[in-house]
């Protein structure tokens, strides 16, 4: 599901939460909603899989009761897409649910403004090389080992992120370490694919830069579809 379809859901969802637990609840929703603005173009597994690696780098408490009565909402909507067969739905809002629990902010305010922390960090994709490297211990090999799986990490970190993956895009274009066979190197683990050894360093990058065009526009016609179905 993508994010866009849950922001949607969960302004559906508004009215039937005023039955079960009043406006306070439905003002946590909205709160919860401001996370999800601009990240609409990425799939909630992918968005819950990157608030739950910077939620593991930070603090973990018992989960406040503001918060276990926001996972309580999304119970109440897991429960409702598993009764209508949306069992892919069904499993983004477990995902969801699991990275509230343990989260101890006393407000749901205050969650969002700890999650966008936790998003900004991992958009940044800075790419940092191993202690070792950076005091020159390591042979050639190992320093280019790190160097291909470093930029290859961090392109796949931030796909879903136009702005942090034109920033890596262009730190590994200006790097004059990675030779034309890194550079090659970091689009087989990108793309999926070995790029033809003819390939130079500006087409490997080249062939980078237009998969996650590719994906970039498969993900803006999926989400024209689904506000096609809402109608």
């Amino acid at each position: 599901m993508q994010v866009g379809s849950l922001k949607a859901l969960l302004q559906d969802f508004e009215g039937l939460v005023e039955t079960i637990g009043g406006s306070s609840r439905i003002s946590d929703i909205r709160e919860f909603r401001r996370l999800l603005d601009a990240h609409e173009g990425t799939t909630v597994a992918r968005l819950a899989a990157k608030l739950a690696k910077g939620k593991d780098l930070s603090q973990s408490g018992l989960t406040s009761t503001p918060i276990r009565n926001l996972q309580d909402v999304f119970a109440k909507l897991q429960t409702v897409l598993s009764s209508a067969n949306a069992k892919k739905a069904a499993d983004d809002i477990a995902a969801v649910i699991n990275v509230l629990d343990g989260c101890d902010r006393a407000s749901v305010r205050e969650f969002v403004e700890q999650a966008h922390g936790w998003l900004t960090d991992s958009s940044k994709a800075k790419v940092r090389l191993s202690k070792d490297i950076e005091k020159g211990r390591s042979s050639g090999d190992d320093v280019r080992t790190a160097l291909v799986s470093d930029y290859a990490g961090a392109l796949n970190q931030a796909t879903d992120d136009n702005s942090a993956f034109d920033r890596v895009v262009s730190e590994v274009q200006a790097d004059k370490r990675v030779r034309a066979q890194d550079m090659r190197e970091i689009a087989k683990i990108y793309l999926g694919y070995e790029v033809a050894k003819k390939k130079g360093r500006a087409d490997a990058l080249k062939a980078i830069v237009e998969r996650q065009a590719l994906n970039a526009r498969q993900d803006a016609r999926a989400r024209s579809l689904d506000r096609l179905k809402s109608w």
